[in-house]
């Protein structure tokens, strides 16, 4: 059992993507070639490591975010 936090956006055209076409548009214009977003793949093999980790050193929390990231104290 482990516990994920994805604390951003994924770029998932089933989701946002259908729901707001342009909206996911532009995010994916703006954040992919900036690593701003979160591609599904890797969150599939972020689970992959995790389920193949060694027993003797090892995780059941896990914190997934993209490479470029505005901490909230400094959204200016």
């Amino acid at each position: 059992v482990c516990h994920f936090n994805i604390d951003a956006p994924v770029l998932s055209p089933e989701t946002l993507g259908a729901l707001m076409p342009e909206v996911f548009e532009n995010l994916k214009a703006k954040a992919v070639p900036q690593e701003a977003i979160v591609l599904p793949e890797d969150v599939a093999n972020t689970y992959y490591f995790i389920s193949q980790q060694p027993r003797s050193s090892w995780t059941f929390e896990m914190d997934i975010r993209p490479w470029k990231e505005t901490p909230w104290w400094n959204s200016n």
